[in-house]
């Protein structure tokens, strides 16, 4: 079947509007531009849904101990940063350096802080890197970060669990360094 070609080329523009401004009887397949949230969405006949969207941001992450949250020190660096695209996946990296005097490991099993809350429909782990630096001795070892369904932290292993006595007790100038991409919810 052969479409008028106005007709057709009106069904393939890109509509700009708000997520509240939405065309109210849209036609299967309508793609949209959402000024408000930075995403294209697409109509599938009966609801909207996330087509393509990149937000790319600044994090802070927090870590924190099962037991004993360390005490990261005086002079300690924290940097986060993470990208969401097609509306369902992060891909976030960071770096947790403790400082160069007064810190504490804590104790326990590590937990960092992710920015967006993970998919609980994900009935495995996510991977991705690590890597973590004993200053001390100069020993560097690489490992994996992980997160479970639902979870709002991620968890680090080398060739255990990383908690504070483990790869080593974390000290002064020690630091984590990780990159995980995972769905969220």
């Amino acid at each position: 079947q052969t479409c008028a070609l106005p007709i057709y080329l009106m069904k393939q523009a890109v509509i700009v509007c708000t997520s509240g401004s939405r065309p109210s009887s849209p036609p299967e397949g309508m793609l949209i531009y959402e000024t408000d949230t930075d995403r294209y969405v697409s109509y599938n006949g009966s609801t909207w849904l996330t087509a393509i969207q990149t937000i790319t941001s600044t994090w802070t992450p927090v870590l924190t101990a099962a037991t004993t949250n360390p005490t990261l020190g005086s002079g300690s660096s924290v940097t986060g940063r993470y990208t969401v695209f097609n509306g369902r996946w992060c891909n976030y990296y960071g770096s947790i350096t403790f400082g160069s005097s007064g810190a504490n490991a804590g104790s326990g099993q590590y937990f960092i802080t992710i920015p967006i809350t993970a998919t609980s429909a994900s009935t495995t782990l996510m991977t991705g890197a690590a890597m973590m630096r004993d200053n001390s001795s100069g020993t560097i070892t690489s490992g994996s970060s992980f997160i479970g369904g639902g979870a709002t932290t991620l968890s680090l292993a080398a060739s255990s669990l990383v908690t504070a006595a483990t790869p080593w007790t974390w000290a002064n100038s020690d630091y984590i360094q990780w990159n995980i991409t995972y769905e969220i919810a």
